[in-house]
């Protein structure tokens, strides 16, 4: 069976135009939107270390998807009739499309992110 969407994620990772275009842009909106799950995060020093870590993946997770978004959100802001669906429908099936094709990235970014933070289990 033929898959609907092919993942050529290293495609994109060998590309230099490519890492200009897409990685560019989603480092500067992670950057941003550290701010905003900061404050989300607060509230994870309540529970133990194993939940620490798990949440935080969750988090940085949705971080680095919606990072990699980025040209998504820019074409429907400029041309909004393109995909004619509701925007409670439309933006989780684009963040699920990201999350899917560039899996191996999203989790590549968290996890340096996740050391980094010292979150290790």
């Amino acid at each position: 069976m033929k898959r609907l969407v092919r993942k050529d994620e290293k495609i994109w990772e060998d590309n230099p135009l490519a890492k200009i275009l897409l990685y560019a842009p989603a480092g500067i909106i992670t950057s941003i939107l550290v701010f905003p799950l900061v404050i989300l995060s607060l509230p994870i020093g309540l529970f133990n270390r194993k939940s620490q870590y798990h949440i935080m993946k969750v988090l940085l997770t949705i971080q680095n998807t919606v990072g990699l978004s980025f040209w998504y959100f820019i074409s429907d802001y400029f041309f909004p009739e393109i995909i004619a669906l509701p925007y409670y429908i439309e933006i989780p099936i684009c963040l699920l499309f990201i999350y899917v094709n560039f899996k191996e990235t999203i989790g590549t970014l968290s996890k340096e992110s996740i050391e980094k933070g010292g979150f290790s289990i």
